[in-house]
């Protein structure tokens, strides 16, 4: 039977504490290396497509902007899209729910870019924040208790 000092006890833990440190700083260093490698969004097929989609639409005469994520009825997104359509011939398209993949934000980055670009050309920059101000404002005068 072989018996363990204290000394060597010391040195096997000693050893363990470095390898758990280790472990941990190249995960880190293996993610911080990750973020700075990575491309930006700009140079990805999904963004691409989305500006290519985008400038296809326009050259249609088609005015879109496309939104993800929940549904704010509470908050006049559908007054907002009466707003864009109505007021401005712009067509607000849902893309999505709430769970979104990477290449569908930047697929939609990128044909919202372009998009906006004639929108804000043609009525004037912000024009799609002042329009969603507006909605939700109408929406608080006809709910004043929420």
């Amino acid at each position: 039977m072989r018996v363990i000092h204290s000394s060597q006890k010391c040195f096997v833990l000693g050893l363990l504490v470095v390898a758990l440190l280790l472990g941990t700083a190249c995960s880190k260093i293996r993610y911080r290396v990750h973020a700075i490698l990575k491309p930006p969004v700009t140079w990805t097929a999904a963004y691409r497509q989305g500006r290519s989609e985008a400038n296809h639409d326009l050259a249609a005469g088609r005015l879109r902007y496309r939104a993800y994520g929940f549904s704010q009825e509470g908050k006049g997104p559908s007054r907002y899209a009466e707003h864009l359509r109505n007021d401005y011939n712009i067509e607000l398209v849902a893309v999505d729910g709430c769970v979104v993949t990477d290449d569908l934000v930047n697929r939609t980055r990128g044909y919202n870019e372009t998009a906006l670009r004639v929108i804000e050309a043609r009525y004037g920059k912000g024009i799609l924040e002042q329009v969603h101000k507006q909605a939700t404002d109408e929406w608080k005068q006809l709910h004043p208790s929420r």
